[in-house]
């Protein structure tokens, strides 16, 4: 996992080929007039799910993926994130959803990960990651980028 401020993203363009394109859409729309839902870039090869979330306080699982790198970019508010490398997770909910690209996990949320406005975190495939943990007033975007 990967967190910084959105200032240095261009640090990171040649981790992936799709991550300018991922960044310049961060920096270049104006979020906060982007209404809920999914925003599609380059088709399901990239594609920006945007979310508001007030007063979840429950914690969310762990999640992986597969198939998937996410960006998650805070548009307002804090998001409060669990992480876990993958390969400590034991305590799996299911199978492996091929479909959707995710496998919760049950296990405990230990670390946890503040990201503020304008701040984002890359969750590779090896990062187990508890996205919207006990948070209020958030609006957020989570970048989704074929491996």
């Amino acid at each position: 996992m990967i967190i910084d401020d959105i200032k240095n993203c261009s640090d990171y363009y040649l981790f992936h080929e799709s991550f300018k394109l991922a960044f310049d859409f961060l920096l270049n729309r104006n979020l906060d007039e982007i209404e809920d839902g999914k925003v599609d870039l380059l088709g399901e090869r990239v594609f920006a799910i945007i979310s508001s979330i007030d007063g979840q306080e429950k914690s969310s699982n762990f999640e992986v993926h597969n198939e998937y790198i996410d960006i998650h970019y805070v548009i307002k508010g804090v998001d409060r994130m669990g992480y876990k490398l993958r390969t400590d997770c034991s305590h799996p909910r299911g199978e492996f959803d091929l479909k959707n690209d995710y496998l919760l996990y049950d296990d405990e949320v230990n670390n946890i990960i503040n990201l503020k406005k304008d701040s984002f975190a890359i969750c590779f495939p090896k990062d187990a990651h508890a996205p919207v943990f006990k948070v209020r007033n958030l609006k957020k975007v989570v970048l989704k980028i074929k491996v």
